[in-house]
């Protein structure tokens, strides 16, 4: 016979056997995105994160400024330059290392990144076993620009775990 008292009880059960006992690793949260300036992607960064009451460490530009390294309970971490071909990143993947970063957030945007640089970092970071979310707020190339080719990234991008994009045009310019 069933009651409220036998159904609960069920129901616990099959909460230790099944859930509890899975063991799930603790993510730890980053993001390499402009953050500490007037930029869109900062505003969206800032919105992305407002609500996960848990650390984020983010990974932002050695040119921007910042009076506080830790801002709602986000750790700033001044890491990488902008569209350069001096830096191999590795600063920052010292840095993502030494934290023990689980899953990372990227915000790309063609003016960000030196593309070969950049595959260099995913490819790496990947071997480390991080999460790479890319979220792709362009995919359409500057003109007169031969560097800056969504081609040049397609090996790279395969080591992503997710690739997401902020409007619809941007998907139908990407065929992985």
């Amino acid at each position: 016979k069933m009651n409220w008292n036998k159904v609960a009880l069920e129901n616990k059960q099959f909460v230790e056997d099944i859930l509890i006992g899975k063991k799930y690793h603790k993510v730890k949260l980053g993001c390499i995105s402009t953050y500490n300036c007037r930029c869109g992607i900062a505003s969206y960064t800032k919105h992305l994160f407002e609500f996960i009451p848990d650390k984020i460490f983010l990974f932002t530009p050695i040119s921007e400024k910042s009076n506080n390294n830790i801002m709602d309970n986000h750790q700033i971490i001044p890491s990488w330059s902008i569209d350069s071909e001096e830096d191999d990143f590795s600063f920052l993947i010292d840095k993502i290392k030494s934290i023990n970063i689980t899953s990372l957030v990227i915000q790309f945007n063609f003016s960000f990144f030196n593309f070969d640089r950049f595959s260099n970092l995913i490819m790496l970071l990947s071997q480390c076993g991080v999460d790479i979310i890319l979220i792709m707020h362009s995919t359409r190339a500057p003109e007169n620009n031969k560097f800056k080719n969504l081609t040049k990234l397609i090996y790279c991008l395969k080591y992503c775990d997710r690739i997401l994009s902020i409007n619809n045009g941007s998907v139908k310019e990407i065929n992985l």
